[in-house]
Parts: C-alpha cells; structure tokens; sequence
C-alpha cells in the first residue's frame, strides 16, 4: 500500500528540502527535489514495507530553509497482516449434466416391454472429499442402480445407471437430486424423461421342418418294420400369445403331439408324425394346424410314405436267370470238374429253396434251403467224368422269389478221354486253355529201343472240344537224347509255347522250347535252344508269359544259380540269358 504527500512553496523565495528520513515499516518510494521555487509543488510517494506483519506508527521528517517550520515532520501509520488460511471445499460434477438446468435429460425412446438405460459419472473436482449419498427416492417410472461410495476424493469418480420402466407406454418425466456436501451444488438436481411408445400384440407362427404346401417324404419302409418318426417344431416369433390348435390324424401316421394350447412369445414346443408299418400300403394326408396368427392362421403340410410287404430275391453271384450258358469246366475222365457258385437273397423276407432240378451228368451239393434277408450261401455244381464227352443242360432252382420263382441255368462241362498215343505209352501230360483252344502236351516212352524213347506230343482242341490234331510232335525228335521236364503255357495271343530239358547220353543237358499255334502248328522254328551256356545240371524249366511274348527260367544246379531269357510271340530271343 502507498500514500502521497504534495509539499508547496507558498513564499516568494526558494524553498530548500534535504534530509528525508523514513521511519521503520515505510519507504520513500519517490525521489524529492533538493529546491521548490515560489508557488510550485512537489509530490512525495510512502510505501510500507510488507515483509513483516506487524503495525507501525511514526513521523516522516526532512530539513526545509523555511524560518517557521525549519524541521517537518509527517505523521504515518500503517498494519501488515499475515496471510490468511485458504479454506478447501469439494465440487460435484456429473458429466454431460449441469445443476438445476431447465431441459431434462432425455434417456430416449423404447417400444413397450424393451429395454432403456443411461449410465452416469459423479466425479469430485474440488479439493476436498465430496460426501455423497444415494438418492432416497427415484421418478416414477425410472430405476436406480447406485455405483457411487458415499466418500469421493479429490479427482475420483463413481457411476450410477438410470433405467427406464417400460412395462407401461407413456412420457415419464421426473427430477432427480443426488444429496452432497458441495457448498453451491447439494444436492444436485437434474429432470428425466423418457418415451415408451405403446406397440400392438401380435402373435407370428413359425413351423420349423416344414414350409407352408409343402410334402414331407417318409420314403418306403417293410411292413413291421420300426416306425418312421419325423420331428417339427412351432414357434412364436411374436410379441403376443400364439394360440394353436392340435390337428387331426392323417390315415396311415401317428401323430406325437404335447404342445400347448397357447405358446407364448419367444416360445417354441415340437411335435411328431410318424408313419405306421402295421399294414402295407400308400399313405399320404394333410396335415392342418389352425392358429390366431393373423396370416398364416391355417398351416398345412403333406405327409406321404409307402410301407411295403417283405419279399425274398435271389440272385446268383455272376449268372443272369435263363441267360447265357454257365461252363463249369473240362477235365479228363475221373478227373473232378466243378464249380461253386453264391447264392444270395437281396429282398426283405427269408428266401426258401423249394426244390433244385438238375441235369443228366451233374450233381448239386451244398444247396441251402433257406437264407435269411441280406444273407449268402455257396453251392457246388459237379460234372460226372466216368465218361468223356460234352455235358450240358438246365439247373432249375425253384424258391419264393416273386418274380423268379424258378432261377435257370443253363450248365456246360467238357470231359476228355484220358490222352493216348500213337508212338507209345503216355508218361505224364499237362492241359492247357488259351483264348483260342485247348493243347494236351504228353511226355511219351516211345515203343523200341531204349535209346531215344521219351518225346514230346501233344494234341490239339477247338474251344469246344473238338479235336484238330492228335500226337502232334513238339521238337526235333531227330535230336539223339531224353526229352524229359515238360512245361507249357498259354500266351496273351491265343499261341501256347512248350519247353523241356534234352538230356544227351554224354550227360550234357540243354534248356529247349517251341511256340505251337492253336491248330498244332509250329510258329518259327518247331525247336530251338534257350540257354547259351552249356552244363550237365539245367533242370526245372518254366513259363511265364508276357505282354510282347514269355520267358523261359531254369536252374542250375551245379552252381546252384537261376537264369531267365525272354522271347517274342514267335520265339525269337529279345535277350540273353540273365541270372536271376
């Protein structure tokens, strides 16, 4: 604080200042002249020092050439205070929201029985703890849930949600006061509102598992057989009561039903139908469920399905009833030629054998007299070789097959007699089919001497049976030496070819071969060598034919190795001899 002092020269000479002194507590804050002419002014400016409270009182002075008044002397007092202690006070704040203001909050609007909140924030920006309580009492038509401690401390928050009552439609309005100790805002006070707009009931019929018109197939089904059940569900998509009625039976189903007379909204409840097997039949029906649903108050839905009586089929593993002819084999006489065939019945009820017809020169065993659904049983045809010739005829199975009350096959079997020759007795033979006919190779002993006498014969078939040519020499029987070790193969073209060892009299033993047609006729040379390399132990020659031809293997012994060579159709060699 500071004080001004003006000091006038009223006389009519100069007027000397000098010696200011300011007293403890105050200060001369402006620098006075030394000289005041006549009739002029000067102002002194007094500041208190304020460093220090306390109160002072005392005389400004200075020196003046005025006769009168040589020494003047200005009273000053003064007080410093100290500083005064701030008082601290809490402030509430709710964010977005002020105190008292005139338009209420608006929470907004929602359809009847929805759902409206607004959840709220209570912060204290003051500088003292804001004590704060949970409101006593809310609007009508609103509700609290209260997240606020009755204690906030400076710059700390707490939240509080405001919902809306939307059982009842309406406009509800309200003010709302928090209790606080903020010292201009407690309590602190705001208005509500909020709109519930009133929406009409309305039931909706949802049909889950089938549409509107629409024919659920419950497919074909044996007659005792377990029921087929279908299941399909109501549903109210709604806002109102669903009130359904229970449709009446269709012929042929059974309908499951334990669904309400009402079904409220949100609610589903499911039904069944299901298809009776007790008799056979066709079945199909509408089935009809009225409702109070405003456009779809009658559902409708076909339900068709067939249940059928069972029957036995038979059927037999690769033969067509009456078609075709069934060859069962060939052999020679006492030889066993047979043939097993499978018998299986692929219907629904049991297939009885009710008798088996069966041609001259042929047996059945094994014949069940009855399979069960789904089940299989093999059987064996046998032809009578006592005697060579061509056997043939009907097998007749008669059962309870519907349709194929007698299942016919017709039956084929080839006996041959047992092979001769004309150059002497036959020592062993081997039979061999080709796509193209039948070849006997014989090992003979030659009637004469004992010198040359084992060759090599063979007779030659049609597919049929019938014979081309009889004691058919394989190989050069000029060769001097035993043809023993017959093998034989057929070939992929229709050709058969022959190989066997040819042991000299001086112990040397050579791997031979020839390719015969089906008409016994030599293809290439009717005798030619397979192995290169000479030795008294090549034994165990064989066949294995190939796509381009076959290949001869033998053994030998004496080094205790296996060897191979190929050749085409025609025999000529396509390689070496290889060790294998």
């Amino acid at each position: 604080p500071t004080q001004r002092v003006t000091i006038t020269n009223d006389g009519n000479t100069t007027l000397t200042l000098r010696n200011f002194s300011a007293p403890s507590g105050f200060q001369l804050l402006s620098t006075p002249p030394s000289q005041l002419l006549p009739n002029t002014s000067t102002t002194l400016t007094i500041g208190m020092r304020t460093s220090t409270a306390d109160s002072y009182s005392n005389n400004l002075t200075f020196n003046t050439n005025d006769g009168n008044e040589a020494t003047v002397a200005i009273a000053l007092r003064g007080t410093v205070r100290s500083e005064p202690t701030p008082t601290l006070y809490p402030e509430i704040d709710i964010a977005g929201v002020v105190h008292g203001q005139s338009t209420p909050i608006d929470l907004g609007v929602s359809p009847l029985n929805g759902q409206l909140s607004r959840t709220f924030t209570v912060r204290n920006t003051g500088a003292a703890a804001l004590t704060i309580s949970r409101p006593t009492s809310v609007p009508n038509g609103f509700e609290l849930d209260w997240n606020v401690p009755s204690s906030l401390s400076p710059n700390t928050n707490g939240t509080f949600t405001i919902r809306v009552n939307t059982n009842s439609a309406g406009i509800k309005t309200g003010n709302f006061s928090i209790p606080n100790n903020d010292r201009d805002e407690g309590p602190f006070v705001f208005g509500l509102k909020a709109t519930v707009q009133a929406t009409a009931t309305r039931p909706e019929i949802e049909l889950v598992g089938a549409s509107h018109g629409q024919t659920v197939p419950f497919g074909s089904v044996l007659k005792g057989s377990t029921p087929v059940t279908r299941s399909f569900t109501i549903r109210n998509t709604g806002n109102g009561p669903l009130t359904v009625a229970r449709p009446s039976n269709v012929n042929g189903f059974t309908i499951g039903w334990s669904v309400p007379n009402t079904i409220q909204p949100g609610a589903s409840h499911s039904f069944t139908v299901s298809l009776n097997t007790a008799t056979a039949g066709s079945f199909s029906g509408n089935i009809v469920i009225n409702s109070n649903d405003a456009d779809e108050g009658r559902i409708q839905f076909g339900v068709a399905g067939t249940v059928v009586n069972p029957t036995p089929e038979i059927d037999i593993v690769g033969v067509t009833d009456g078609v075709g002819t069934t060859d069962i084999g060939s052999g020679y006489v006492g030889a066993t030629v047979a043939r097993t065939f499978t018998i299986r019945n692929l219907g629904t009820a049991p297939l009885t054998v009710q008798s088996v017809s069966t041609p001259s020169g042929f047996n059945v065993t094994g014949m069940p007299s009855q399979l069960a659904p789904n089940a299989s049983a093999q059987f064996t045809v046998s032809a009578n070789t006592s005697n060579a010739g061509t056997l043939g005829g009907w097998l007749r199975i008669r059962t309870n097959d519907a349709d194929e009350s007698t299942f016919d096959i017709s039956l084929r079997a080839q006996v041959f007699a047992l092979p001769t020759s004309n150059y002497g007795t036959v020592l062993s033979f081997q039979s061999v089919i080709s796509s193209s006919g039948i070849m006997v190779v014989k090992h003979v002993r030659t009637y004469g001497g004992t010198g040359n006498n084992e060759r090599i014969f063979a007779d030659f078939y049609s597919s049929n049976g019938t014979l081309l040519r009889h004691d058919q020499s394989i190989g050069d029987h000029s060769r001097v030496g035993l043809h023993q070790q017959v093998t034989a193969t057929a070939l992929s073209n229709g050709s058969f070819a022959i190989g066997w060892v040819l042991k000299k009299y001086g112990g040397e033993t050579e791997i031979r071969y020839g390719v015969m047609d089906a008409y016994g006729r030599s293809v290439g040379a009717a005798d030619r060598q397979a192995n290169i390399a000479f030795s008294q132990s090549l034994t165990s020659p064989s066949i294995v034919a190939t796509s381009v031809g076959f290949d001869i293997r033998w053994r030998n012994t004496s080094s205790n190795t296996n060897w191979r060579r190929s050749f085409n159709f025609q025999g000529t060699a396509l390689s070496g001899e290889v060790r294998i």
